[in-house]
């Protein structure tokens, strides 16, 4: 099969990327937390956040070495100025710090990825955002589907994508720790990520493993990009800049697109591996049409991105890698 590895793609054998972003992103979100303003907090909080705040100078190290801690670390990164948010952060904040243990909030999914689970309750402070015009939110919801049905639907995914890619499942332990269920569609399949919450990722069941493989690999992928957005700018571009992309009806941003492109091109790669593996996923016109679509779709971003991206010397790098892997993928599909 085709050597895929590539930089913040599909990583090597030995390739820890993710895991040193994950760690350094902990480490910003445990300086924001040290650092937030809390007047802007009813006082009683105000007071709570204070306390840990005061007790963190006696002890920063072991403070910082918290965040590796999914909770506190999106709850940090989405300490802003929306008020609403700001305190539904910092008040899970508090309750997370003021425990010992996790937060007991899920069930394990598959016993490669211990440490993986399907949320029965979601904390993340900014899950009623919503950015997508298809979607009106993100609200917990198994879609009349049991729990059962979940696990073995998300354990074929993840089979497929171990079988595929191996490398790739290997830093889902770093990429993936929580999937919040967003109800069921036969026919339309859903899903998100947001840059505040490494490792959180929302999902509609389907049918089709495939598609669950492809929105697993797709949102994962934004979050490995997210991560490094938080230490690198990546784009230099206008935030007010908008351009057409092949991923969404609406007008993007140029780093809409980027995220588009990463994720895009590591499900390319998914269907190529499969293909190679000859994987009873990858039978059929269906499998063909999808493969074909997403390298179209591939093939118009990096045209894009091409023409009006203005990236930063971390981002020409990871520009660099999409363009390379997408031509390495196309050559080996029409080889």
């Amino acid at each position: 099969m085709t050597e895929l590895a590539s930089f913040l793609l599909i990583p090597a054998a030995d390739d820890d990327l993710a895991a040193t972003l994950r760690r350094q992103v902990g480490h910003l979100a445990a300086r924001r937390c040290l650092a937030y303003d809390r007047r802007g907090l009813e006082p009683a909080l105000a007071r709570r956040l204070a306390a840990h705040q005061r007790a963190a100078i006696a002890d920063r190290a072991g403070f910082v070495a918290r965040f590796a801690d999914h909770d506190l670390t999106t709850c940090a990164l989405a300490l802003a100025d929306d008020p609403a948010i700001a305190a539904d952060a910092a008040a899970t904040l508090c309750e997370r710090l003021e425990r010992a243990t996790r937060f007991d909030d899920g069930v394990a999914i598959a016993p490669q990825l211990p440490a993986l689970q399907l949320a029965t309750r979601d904390r993340n402070p900014l899950r009623g955002l919503e950015a997508h015009p298809d979607k009106t939110g993100n609200a917990l919801d198994l879609g009349g589907q049991p729990t059962a049905a979940w696990l073995a639907a998300l354990t074929t995914a993840l089979d497929a994508i171990a079988a595929a890619l191996p490398t790739l499942h290997r830093e889902l332990t770093v990429t993936l720790e929580r999937i919040v269920p967003v109800g069921f569609d036969r026919e339309r399949h859903l899903s998100c990520s947001y840059r505040e919450a490494p490792g959180l990722v929302y999902l509609s069941l389907h049918p089709d493993p495939l598609t669950l493989a492809e929105a697993i690999v797709h949102e994962t992928q934004h979050g490995k990009l997210n991560l490094l957005s938080w230490l690198d700018p990546l784009l230099t571009n206008h935030d007010d800049q908008r351009v057409a992309s092949p991923a969404r009806p609406d007008p993007r941003p140029l780093f809409g697109v980027l995220l588009a492109a990463h994720a895009f091109v590591a499900v390319a790669a998914l269907h190529h591996a499969l293909a190679a593996i000859d994987h009873p996923l990858a039978h059929g016109p269906a499998f063909a049409r999808r493969r074909a679509q997403v390298h179209s779709g591939n093939a118009e971003a990096i045209v894009t991105l091409a023409q009006h991206a203005r990236p930063s010397a971390v981002g020409a790098r990871v520009l660099e890698a999409i363009t390379n892997l997408h031509h390495l993928l196309g050559a080996a599909r029409n080889g």
